[in-house]
């Protein structure tokens, strides 16, 4: 099976996409259900975690389009086959976010280990990403730990941060 890409946007980016304008498509025969599924499952931790200038506009789209030629039997349930193709369209999208990012800028990648939930992990990435202070010390190769913590007590986490470890 094969994934294609092409999208627009690298202005206004905020969670949920902003103005970024974007198509997928597929070979791969799957029911529009789990195709439908497949997208939800990426999208979370990827394009809606895109954060480039945090301003939002309300101009997005993300489309995806199977057209069932790959001649794979079809997939319509949450089997292995599913598994690697929602697998294979997480690296496409995590690939079409990094050079997104790349076009607007100052690209870079935060990782969150040990929150107390996905959830609490996606908010801490996403205010850290969008914080100016973070990106401008980045920008002149500096680090800026002060907004780095302001940005993670802001996304309402409670923790010890003399425990806390940071990684460049």
């Amino acid at each position: 099976c094969r994934i294609g890409a092409i999208f627009k946007g690298s202005q206004k980016i905020c969670p949920n996409m902003a103005t970024v304008l974007g198509i997928i498509t597929t070979d791969v025969n799957i029911s529009p259900a789990a195709l439908q599924r497949a997208l939800n499952a990426v999208v979370k931790d990827t394009f809606n975690a895109l954060n480039g200038d945090g301003e939002t506009s309300p101009n997005d789209m993300l489309c995806i389009f199977a057209n069932g030629n790959a001649g794979n039997y079809q997939i319509d349930r949450a089997d292995s086959e599913y598994e690697k193709f929602v697998y294979a369209l997480r690296e496409t999208t995590t690939e079409m976010c990094r050079q997104i990012a790349a076009d607007g800028g100052l690209p870079f990648v935060c990782k969150v280990k040990g929150a107390k939930s996905k959830r609490l992990a996606r908010e801490i990435a996403t205010r850290i990403v969008g914080a100016e202070g973070i990106k401008k010390a980045i920008g002149k190769g500096e680090f800026d730990i002060e907004s780095l913590l302001y940005a993670v007590y802001a996304a309402g986490a409670e923790t010890d941060f003399s425990k806390a470890r940071v990684t460049l």
